[in-house]
């Protein structure tokens, strides 16, 4: 159904006219445009990583959990999927050691296919601070802390393992000044 009414077209005239409401020139407007270093990501853990289970090496899949967008131009869509890997995985010892969990963030896609590195910057911390006071879940009772290669996850109570739980969400921000084309609203 397209307009309030049903249509008998072949799949391809439906297609056509689908496309023809969401780009008004019959093509997609696309502009250049530099995404600053610091542009705050927001991303989301789709498994959970524990100090207790995970091992060094071991890879875990997150994915973009909004859109993220500027000037109202589109640069990276929801969903895209990214890779991460355990850096440094280390068990927690009855009531004197804290778990540990070291992760980097490989790079994720933009929408036109450009690599962009994320990391966790002063400006990512701060809103990752605001989220987990808002919603007084996720990784609270954690420290995290940037590290040159990527983050460490620490308990804060000795003997506790560190856990990141499915659907968590963080901030992340864009490494450094990156060119790509993005799909302007």
């Amino acid at each position: 159904m397209l307009f309030g009414k049903t249509s008998s077209d072949v799949l391809a005239m439906r297609a056509e006219s689908i496309f023809g409401v969401c780009f008004k020139e019959g093509r997609p407007q696309v502009e250049e445009v530099v995404i600053p270093a610091g542009t705050l990501v927001s991303i989301r853990f789709l498994s959970t990583l524990s100090s207790k289970s995970n091992k060094t090496g071991e890879t875990f899949n997150f994915q973009i959990s909004e859109n993220v967008f500027l000037d109202n131009k589109l640069i990276i869509p929801a969903n895209y999927e990214g890779v991460g890997e355990i850096i440094k995985a280390k068990k927690a010892t009855l009531l004197s050691r804290p778990g540990k969990l070291e992760i980097e963030f490989k790079s994720i896609s933009a929408l036109d296919g450009t690599s962009l590195s994320l990391i966790l910057g002063e400006k990512a911390e701060e809103e990752n601070k605001r989220l987990y006071v808002a919603v007084g879940a996720g990784i609270l009772g954690l420290i995290i802390l940037s590290s040159p290669v990527g983050l460490v996850f620490g308990a804060l109570v000795p003997g506790k393992n560190v856990k990141i739980k499915e659907g968590t969400e963080m901030f992340l921000q864009v490494k450094e000044d990156t060119t790509v084309i993005a799909l302007v609203q």
